[in-house]
């Protein structure tokens, strides 16, 4: 029987991060959606669900990200996200 790889959270998230940054479609993708399950955190942080009929992404935005936006998410908006 082979083994399977353990990989620990760091690995993945680096794994994950060169994905983003190197891949041509995820490096500049825009996703549509609902914004649900939105939390402002005391930390800046904006945490949110963008979902449509047929799936859902659980997001962050970072404090420095979040201090330039022109509005308030709120649940329930339509958004393009980056």
């Amino acid at each position: 029987m082979i083994e399977p790889k353990i990989f620990t959270v760091g690995q993945i998230n680096r794994y994950i991060r060169n994905l983003l940054e190197n891949d041509f479609i995820l490096s500049s993708l825009l996703v549509k959606g609902e914004i649900s399950n939105f939390k402002a955190h005391s930390s800046g942080h904006l945490y949110f669900t963008l979902k449509d009929a047929s799936g859902a992404l659980s997001c962050v935005m970072f404090r420095q990200d979040a201090a330039g936006l022109p509005f308030e998410p709120e649940n329930g908006m339509q958004v393009v996200v980056y």
